[in-house]
């Protein structure tokens, strides 16, 4: 499994969809140690709860992501890529 910020790096460098359109957002990641990230929406003000849009844990080669804002159930993607590019586009719009 690739690291998550050579993965985050190619993402900004190819920032496309499975449909091929670009995302409106590209989420950043804080990391929190033991595979674990916060992923946030830099584009919203601090101290806005919608800024934190999910937590994100890299482990037994999948990627579960927790939802803290529209959505409840637990996400599981094959790549980092898969999970930001869905995470993007959930985020708040400018």
């Amino acid at each position: 499994m690739p690291d998550i910020n050579e993965a985050a790096v190619a993402l900004d460098e190819a920032p496309t969809t499975r449909a091929g359109a670009v995302p409106a957002h590209t989420p950043e990641l804080i990391w929190i140690g033991d595979g674990g990230w916060i992923a946030y929406d830099p584009d919203v003000p601090k101290g806005d709860p919608r800024r934190i849009l999910a937590y994100v844990e890299c482990k037994d080669h999948r990627v579960y992501v927790l939802w803290v804002h529209g959505r409840s159930e637990l996400s599981v993607y094959s790549s980092i890529r898969e999970a930001l590019v869905d995470i993007g586009a959930a985020a708040v719009p400018a």
